[in-house]
């Protein structure tokens, strides 16, 4: 068996990440799920990170998949605070539990907001 591999996301990856994201949480929440179509659009988004888009290889295999976007949080003073978010995070089911979510988000996760505003 391969070992995983992190490396960043590349156009080629979109197709087999979406339909990972889909395989991963159909059904999971709710009948169906529609997270493999926000992975897709959230790509055109100007809030859309990129370089912090990766996916977890197993051999020619995408076995799990992470982006970020940026967001803001509307604050009591009526300021915003600019943060991070990821998702959607995905692992194929069939290698789900065996850290691969957990190491996207290591080899990802940034000290500061990239291009922050």
């Amino acid at each position: 068996m391969h070992p995983i591999q992190l490396r960043p996301e590349h156009p080629a990856d979109h197709r087999a990440v979406e339909e990972l994201t889909r395989d991963a949480f159909w059904n999971f929440y709710s009948p169906g799920c529609v997270e493999h179509y926000l992975t897709h659009i959230l790509r055109s988004s100007p809030d859309f990170v990129e370089g912090l888009d990766y996916v977890a290889v197993r051999g020619d295999t995408v076995v799990g998949s992470i982006l970020y976007t940026r967001a803001n949080i509307l604050l009591d003073n009526g300021g915003k605070q600019e943060v991070l978010c990821f998702g959607p995070l995905a692992v194929a089911p069939a290698v789900q539990r065996q850290g691969i979510g957990r190491q996207l988000i290591n080899q990802t996760k940034p000290r500061q907001i990239p291009g922050g505003r």
